[in-house]
């Protein structure tokens, strides 16, 4: 993004670092532009997490955080951990903790979020890759909780469908909307 290409991520990161203990209303609203840049943008989660945003996360969602840096920093998390290298590193970090902790906040939107952070969050497991039409057309059972169909199994889901649509000549589906935009 434009933002980004004239170096807004470390400029945003350096705002964070610099009143994060002065004023945590300026630096929630740094973590909320920065969590705005890395939804839907690859190239400017790299650039958000080369610039050491992580450790800013944490220390902003450490002790008691206010609904705004709780939710900039949940969203900011989630949007990285959409890209699976990046991810790893949220886990060593600490994110499993901080989406735990958070999910008891006093906010509802907070609460919820952190569950969607958890979800991000978990461990693969062999039933992620049993089905690769889950992702694009998961059932819910009443009652259950709903888990986010994750990239890798979209991907293997769509690639499927190409193979099933060369026959016939349908167009491609396109969907990667699971990112927070904040």
């Amino acid at each position: 993004t434009l933002i980004a290409r004239h170096g807004g991520v470390p400029l945003l990161c350096a705002a964070v670092r610099r009143f994060l203990g002065t004023d945590p209303g300026i630096a929630a609203e740094a973590l909320g532009a920065l969590c705005h840049l890395a939804s839907k943008h690859p190239e400017n989660k790299r650039l958000i997490f080369d610039a050491g945003a992580l450790e800013l996360v944490a220390a902003a969602l450490s002790g008691s955080p206010s609904v705004e840096a709780a939710m900039a920093g949940c969203g900011l998390l989630h949007n990285l951990s959409c890209d699976d290298e990046i991810k790893r590193h949220v886990v060593k970090l600490g994110g499993r903790d901080m989406a735990e902790r958070l999910s008891t906040h006093e906010s509802q939107a907070v609460r919820n979020l952190a569950k969607v952070l958890q979800r991000t969050l978990a461990p693969r497991t062999a039933a992620d890759d049993a089905d690769p039409f889950g992702s694009l057309f998961a059932t819910r059972t009443p009652g259950a909780a709903r888990r986010v169909a994750s990239r890798r199994g979209r991907r293997q889901a769509q690639t499927a469908l190409r193979g099933a649509r060369e026959d016939d000549g349908a167009e491609e589906l396109d969907h990667d909307d699971n990112e927070v935009d904040a």
